[in-house]
């Protein structure tokens, strides 16, 4: 598994996770994401549903679920 991966939308990334034995932790790069920096995740897509969930709750549309991808960075 990559020790690295960074969540984006369409519009800005969300923030990168980075780590290895005790999960991933996930340092944000958004105001919109804050909330999360310093949280381990087991996975990187816990992550990603996590990110998506906060999204969802901070935007006025909330018939339109955030899409927010993760790819592995090294």
């Amino acid at each position: 598994m990559p020790d690295a991966f960074v969540l984006s939308t369409a519009h800005f990334t969300a923030g990168v996770l980075s780590g290895r034995k005790k999960g991933l932790c996930f340092q944000s790069s958004h105001s919109m994401t804050r909330s999360l920096q310093n949280r381990t995740f087991a996975t990187p897509e816990a992550a990603r549903r996590a990110v998506e969930k906060l999204l969802l709750s901070k935007t006025f549309n909330s018939e339109v679920a955030p899409q927010v991808a993760c790819r592995a960075i090294w």
